[in-house]
């Protein structure tokens, strides 16, 4: 395993793209962007094509040999399909391109932070965060049964103290932000982070990136993770410890119900039993199942099948965070980074791609079969 030395460039070009939500690049383009940091074929994995879409520019093709290179702009013919790269000062005539090569690409920044949230001795919940350009990563577990989530977020240091009031009026208490601009963000800005609930740490000194674009931790861990780590609770590692044969797929997972505690798990020659506690799906306050665990039970009641409410957008996009979070879950749990649902558009549902059951003493169940 190579790694990347130091991994802060592959960190500053992440948080410089991240401030700019429309940038997007062909495949030769991101290739450029990233020579000098990664694997090129890992990379590729971490990039979706934005449907029907082409780039606008693309670097010259002549640029080693022009001393004032600029990208070429990216025009069409009208009465063809056909492409070509202006040189923007004309210093070279037209160049026709490859159409095919020209499909725009983003960074699939969703699946790069689930496998930096696994790297860490986190339970992963992996979503956007209310402050602007940051995430959340998901949760460390310590002592008696207390949380204190983790972020990444890529605000610039000048906005860092904006960025920590908006994570404030959703924390119910301390909480740790990695920054890939830590070094440079100004004493005095500094000052007011450390009067803030807030454990404010550089993410290069937690997470590394190796030359297949794979986050590992950094040993030994931060202080301020190692501490949490060294109490990780026995609910929080037994969500980690399900044995999953290599090689399977949604389709392969087979969940029934034993009550509203427990399920069994069969995965290919493999079964296990759990409780909501084992995968983490207690509530931190309550310790009685969490939102999580409750509609994993209503999918089973249903046959697989979520409907979210329609009835108002407010209320749509609370069951569809509700959906999201089930998933990130059991990503997490079954090692498997596709999403375990599908959208059907006519039954306006998600469906599970996995198999489910409730246990058959429900009275739902037996109403189910006599219907």
């Amino acid at each position: 395993m190579r790694i990347l030395e130091p991994t802060d460039n592959f960190w500053d070009e992440l948080g410089n793209l991240s401030g700019e939500p429309e940038t997007e690049y062909h495949l030769a383009g991101w290739r450029e962007q990233f020579c000098h940091l990664a694997d090129l074929q890992a990379l590729e994995e971490l990039l979706l094509p934005v449907e029907s879409e082409t780039v606008r520019h693309i670097p010259c093709p002549f640029r080693n040999g022009c001393g004032e290179c600029l990208h070429l702009s990216v025009e069409k013919e009208d009465e063809t399909p056909r492409f070509f790269g202006i040189c923007q000062e004309k210093r070279i005539p037209p160049v026709e391109l490859d159409a095919a090569g020209l499909r725009a690409m983003r960074f699939d920044y969703r699946l790069f932070h689930e496998r930096v949230a696994r790297a860490l001795p986190i339970l992963p919940d992996v979503r956007p965060a209310n402050a602007p350009q940051t995430w959340l990563l998901g949760n460390l577990h310590f002592g008696t049964g207390k949380r204190r989530r983790i972020y990444l977020s890529y605000r610039m240091p000048g906005q860092m103290i904006e960025c920590c009031s908006f994570l404030m009026a959703v924390e119910n208490g301390p909480c740790i932000v990695l920054s890939p601009h830590y070094r440079r963000i100004p004493d005095r800005i500094k000052l007011v982070l450390n009067a803030l609930p807030v454990i404010f740490l550089p993410v290069q000194e937690a997470v590394g990136i190796d030359f297949h674009c794979r986050p590992y931790p950094i040993e030994p861990l931060h202080p301020a993770l190692a501490e949490y780590s060294d109490a990780e609770t026995a609910d929080s590692i037994g969500a980690r410890d399900f044995p999953v044969p290599t090689g399977i797929g949604w389709e392969d997972i087979h969940l029934h119900f034993l009550d509203m505690h427990t399920l069994t798990c069969r995965v290919g020659t493999s079964q296990a039993t759990f409780s909501y506690a084992d995968w983490g799906m207690k509530h931190a306050r309550t310790g009685r199942p969490d939102h999580s665990w409750l509609l994993l039970a209503l999918l089973a009641e249903s046959g697989g099948c979520f409907y979210p409410r329609w009835e108002g957008s407010q209320v749509a996009a609370g069951d569809r965070q509700k959906k999201s979070r089930l998933s990130t879950a059991l990503r997490r749990i079954f090692r498997l980074e596709s999403d375990p649902f599908t959208f059907d558009a006519d039954r306006k549902a998600y469906l599970a791609r996995f198999r489910i059951s409730p246990e058959t003493r429900s009275s739902q169940y037996h109403r189910r079969l006599r219907g």
